[in-house]
């Protein structure tokens, strides 16, 4: 939620509350009090803090699944240096000769 829609539903809170409360002035301020940004700015930042964690959590995921897809690029690379069958780089990499398939075909698209 945006602030700029966390300050309307405040309004919005606000206007409804002075309709429905009009005889109780206590009630009002004391709504007032708590929708005066309290209760929805500290409901709104938790899902902020929430959602920026969960992208950080994300990014770091795709990272390590990066760095890995990389290193393994690297050693194929090597091994098919050294003239190295799919089977043979597969067993020493301990992967799927699909997987290693996949790499190389990865491989050729970057050199592109």
């Amino acid at each position: 939620m945006t602030e700029l829609e966390s300050r309307i539903i405040v309004e919005l809170s606000k206007k409804v509350v002075d309709n429905i409360a009009k005889k109780y002035e206590k009630i009002r301020r004391g709504v007032d009090v708590i929708m005066g940004g309290k209760v929805i700015e500290t409901e709104a930042k938790k899902m902020y803090i929430r959602g920026i964690k969960i992208g950080e959590e994300n990014g770091r995921i795709e990272g390590r699944n990066e760095g890995r897809s990389e290193g393994l690029k690297d050693q194929i690379k090597k091994k098919l240096a050294k003239g190295k069958d799919i089977a043979q780089i597969a067993d020493e990499i301990e992967e799927s000769e699909d997987t290693v398939l996949e790499l190389i075909k990865q491989i050729e698209a970057e050199k592109k």
